[in-house]
């Protein structure tokens, strides 16, 4: 992972130009229990969010100039980046690969000039356990490698325009990401992430956007040591 350096922090002062529309992800499936469902995610390690499958779906922007797709608003100043991090669906600042996604003139997401490889899956180990209820988002590009009892399915980009001022990172430097550890899943494996935080499980879980306002506050003293190293 990488984190911002003061060259960055000028950059996101000025602000780039770019046009960008504003987007959320929702879910296509040959399979009725997670077709139309929507995309959002929750902190589940040091900012880094894991995404996860329910009802409604996360406010995020798509900069057509780079093809970055990111949440804006999870830490003003901070863009929060979709990304793939091992078999993770993830949104996370700073950058690792932001560069793999597209959008296509259907409106489908790509990895890599590929629609497929995402897998709907319970049970995934994740550091704080919400996938004992809820569907997370994996990755998988060979499909042989995907666990089993996953789900398959593509990303549909519902998007608006909106011409408004960039402030997504362009300049980062190299820091390291957090340990990831490999988890056994039936007849596969998932990486996940060791995080000693702690998070309070939500009663209803219908929708990972809404806690990310209350981790957000959590992260802040976090980036600005994170800064200072």
């Amino acid at each position: 992972m990488k984190f911002l350096t003061l060259a960055t922090l000028a950059a996101l002062a000025t602000g780039v130009l770019a046009v960008t529309k504003n987007v959320t992800l929702k879910v296509k499936s040959d399979d009725a229990i997670i077709d139309g469902m929507g995309l959002s995610s929750i902190h589940e390690g040091a900012a880094i969010n894991y995404v996860f499958l329910g009802i409604g779906s996360e406010d995020l922007v798509y900069e057509t100039t780079n093809s970055t797709i990111y949440d804006p608003n999870f830490i003003q100043g901070f863009p929060f980046y979709l990304q793939i991090w091992g078999n993770l669906v993830i949104v996370a600042v700073g950058v690792t690969d932001v560069a793999q996604f597209r959008v296509g003139p259907n409106s489908y997401l790509s990895v890599n000039g590929s629609e497929n490889g995402f897998y709907a899956a319970k049970n995934t180990n994740d550091p704080y356990n919400y996938s004992s209820a809820q569907y997370q988002a994996l990755y998988y590009a060979d499909e042989s490698d995907a666990p089993e009892g996953s789900i398959p399915f593509t990303i549909y980009v519902d998007s608006s325009e909106s011409n408004v001022t960039s402030v997504a990172a362009t300049t980062t430097a190299t820091s390291a990401m957090p340990s990831i550890t490999t988890a056994s899943y039936s007849n596969a494996s998932i990486t996940s992430m060791n995080s000693t935080a702690t998070a309070t499980t939500p009663a209803q879980f219908t929708g990972a956007a809404a806690l990310n306002q209350i981790s957000g506050v959590l992260l802040v003293g976090a980036l600005g040591l994170a800064m200072l190293l």
